[in-house]
C-alpha cells in the first residue's frame, strides 16, 4: 500500500517514514504544501497523512483541491 506523508517538521516526517516503511508500506514524503499537493494530484495513495500548517500552501487548501479533482483517498488531518 502507498502512502503519501505532507509535514513540514523534518524529525515528525522521517518518525512517520521509517514507522510506515518498517510496516512495508511504500512511502513518498514531501515538507510543504507546493511539493504534497504535486505528488497528491499525479499519483495513487491508499491514504494520505496531511499537516494543516504548512510552507506555501496550508493542508486545507490541499484538501480542498484534491477533492475537487475527484481523488477520493483516505486523509488523515494531523
Amino acid at each position: 500500500m502507498k502512502l503519501l506523508i505532507i509535514e513540514d517538521s523534518p524529525r515528525l516526517s522521517k518518525t512517520l517514514e521509517t514507522g510506515f516503511t518498517s510496516l512495508g508500506f511504500v512511502v513518498d514524503c514531501a515538507q510543504n504544501g507546493k511539493d504534497g499537493l504535486a505528488y497528491a494530484l499525479t499519483e495513487s495513495y491508499a491514504a494520505i497523512i496531511l499537516d494543516l500548517m504548512l510552507p506555501d500552501i496550508d493542508g486545507l487548501t490541499i484538501l480542498r483541491e484534491i477533492r475537487k479533482k475527484s481523488i477520493f483517498c483516505n486523509i488523515l488531518i494531523l
